[in-house]
């Protein structure tokens, strides 16, 4: 597993669930189903130059 991988999809999870309570507490909404999908797949490339010398990339 990447470094740091776990922590960044337990964040992930985190908001999601955050988002399916937040929309669920919404008047007439009984439930409410979340789905984080990453297209393209993330990569490193994605990454600013800055982001990749603070993570020791570069």
């Amino acid at each position: 597993m990447a470094p740091g991988l776990e922590a960044r999809v337990s964040i992930v999870l985190g908001l999601a669930a955050d988002v399916k309570s937040h929309i669920e507490d919404l008047p007439d909404v009984e439930e409410a189903k979340v789905e984080v999908v990453l297209d393209p797949p993330w990569n490193q490339n994605m990454m600013t130059e800055a982001a990749k010398l603070q993570l020791g990339f570069l």
